[in-house]
């Protein structure tokens, strides 16, 4: 959601907007955001006591800056819009629904949810998928728009032979990159098993996982117990992942629960051949033999069998890699995202 945010408020034209960032400290510092451009608004994880207090900061921004239209990120931020328009008349409001409808989700948080869709001016889905499990939970297609995330076109800063060098593998060795939040809705655990079957048929390749989050320990203890841990790189948080992308044969995206996947867009972008998991919207990102290679989510065989073969098959892979980027570059650049929602705030505020 933060690189979301970061293209939006990058590729919206200043003459025609002009934004202001409410928003927990984090994002706002990942923004890179001044203190004239953005207020502190404490967002926790889940319904609780500090709703009504973050809905009272929310107003009382809104009556500061008088916005002609409120856009939320993600069904929290939603719920709080809903709370602090009991307080303070807001005016339209967009809510950018970036995951699935979750079906675990607790009763209360759910009501909330709902209750705020329900009050949006649009609702704008970033993919089929998340629109579909909106319009499940009641929300009116009407206020539904499927807009997709859009990105800009990574360049990586060094060739594929310096990256590999610096992290200590062969230039010809094969190499799948996972770039991931390390946290079991993101699957990583199913990409070293299938990395564990892709290492028994080609002893010389690597895993590399790019990424940080509460399952670390557990998942770099499964390398150990599945004797993959040498040529697994456990790479953590990285703000060069271009060049990763660059030095890596194929891209594994192995979530077990997606709206789309930024890291796929970007792999496609950069002529990276990519497998992901039939889950969410990803299907809609990586058309299965069009564009990259789809696989059963819980099949981790078929997740190796299908690296190993574009690793294997180098004209067919760069097949596919070409018509990903042409996909990419046709319907998910940052410029046609920004302008789509420029077109939903002009909308919502007339």
């Amino acid at each position: 959601m933060l690189r979301h945010l970061a293209n939006l408020l990058s590729g919206l034209d200043g003459r025609a907007f002009t934004c202001y960032v409410a928003a927990p400290c984090e994002v706002l510092q990942g923004l890179g955001l001044s203190a004239r451009d953005s207020r502190r608004l404490r967002i926790r994880d889940r319904t609780g006591a500090a709703d009504p207090p973050a809905a009272l900061t929310l107003s009382s921004i809104v009556r500061s800056y008088r916005p002609h239209v409120v856009h939320a990120h993600g069904y929290r931020a939603a719920w709080v819009c809903f709370l602090a328009g009991i307080l303070t008349p807001l005016p339209p409001l967009v809510v950018t629904v970036h995951n699935l409808f979750p079906t675990d989700i607790e009763r209360l948080a759910s009501i909330g949810a709902r209750m705020a869709l329900g009050k949006a001016h649009t609702v704008i889905a970033i993919t089929r998928a998340v629109a579909e499990s909106l319009s499940n939970t009641g929300v009116k297609m009407q206020r539904l728009r499927i807009i997709p995330n859009g990105i800009q076109i990574p360049v990586p800063k060094h060739n594929r032979e310096e990256v590999r060098s610096t992290l200590g593998i062969a230039p010809q060795a094969p190499v799948a990159i996972v770039v991931a939040r390390l946290m079991e809705d993101k699957g990583v655990a199913g990409a070293i098993k299938a990395h564990t079957v892709l290492h028994q048929r080609a002893p010389n390749s690597f895993l590399l996982i790019a990424g940080d989050g509460p399952d670390r320990d557990a998942l770099e203890l499964m390398t150990e117990e599945l004797g993959v841990k040498d040529s697994v790189r456990f790479l953590g948080y990285r703000d060069d992942v271009p060049d990763l992308l660059a030095a890596s044969d194929v891209c594994i995206i192995p979530s077990v629960f997606e709206g789309q996947s930024l890291v796929a867009l970007e792999a496609m972008a950069l002529g990276i051949p990519v497998v992901a998991t039939s889950v969410g919207g990803l299907a809609e990102v990586v058309q299965h033999d069009k564009t990259g290679l789809l696989v059963d989510p819980t099949d981790h065989t078929a997740l190796a069998d299908a690296a190993l073969f574009l690793i294997q098959n180098k004209e067919r892979a760069a097949q596919l890699a070409e018509a990903g980027r042409n996909h990419v570059l046709s319907f998910y650049t940052r410029d046609i995202m920004v302008s789509r929602i420029a077109e939903v705030y002009r909308s919502a505020a007339l």
